[in-house]
C-alpha cells in the first residue's frame, strides 16, 4: 500500500519514497529487498507504467515505474532512484521510485488513510504470463 503523507497518524513502518514530488510511505511488509536502480529489459505489449523487467535472483521479475504511471514522466534517474522488489500475491513485483532515502516511523509522521494498492495496477493473467 502506499499512504500520501498528511494529518491523521498511522502506527506502522513505511519505505519513504517520492512521486511527482510529493512524499509518500510503502507500507514495509511486502517489501523483499531494496536494490539499485538498473536498467531494465523491454517487455512486449506492457500495461500502463511497466517498464520493462529485471533478472532478480535468477527470475524475471516485471518493473512498475510508479512516476510514469501517476505522473506521466519517467523516474529520474538520481541517487536516490531505487527499485523495491514486493511480494504481490506470491509473485515479485518491482517498483521504480525517487527519493527512496528513510524509513518513517507512523506514529512520529503524519500519512492520509486514503491508500493506493499496487495490486490495483495488475492482473493476475498479467503476472502469470512474466
Amino acid at each position: 500500500m502506499i499512504y500520501k503523507e498528511q494529518k491523521g497518524g498511522r502506527g506502522m513502518m513505511l519505505l519513504k519514497l517520492e512521486i511527482g514530488g510529493v512524499v509518500h510511505g510503502l507500507e514495509i511488509d511486502p517489501i523483499v529487498e531494496i536494490i539499485p536502480s538498473i536498467n531494465t529489459d523491454p517487455l512486449e505489449s506492457c500495461l500502463k507504467g511497466v517498464v520493462g523487467s529485471v533478472v532478480y535472483r535468477g527470475k524475471c521479475v516485471p518493473v512498475l515505474d510508479v512516476e510514469l504511471l501517476k505522473q506521466g514522466n519517467h523516474t529520474k534517474a538520481v541517487l536516490s532512484t531505487r527499485i523495491i522488489v514486493v511480494d504481490l500475491d506470491g509473485k515479485r513485483v518491482a517498483i521504480r521510485a525517487e527519493g527512496v532515502t528513510d524509513i518513517l516511523n507512523g506514529e512520529e509522521n503524519i500519512f492520509n488513510v486514503r491508500q493506493v494498492s499496487v495490486s490495483d495496477y495488475w492482473t493476475d493473467a498479467y503476472l502469470s504470463a512474466v
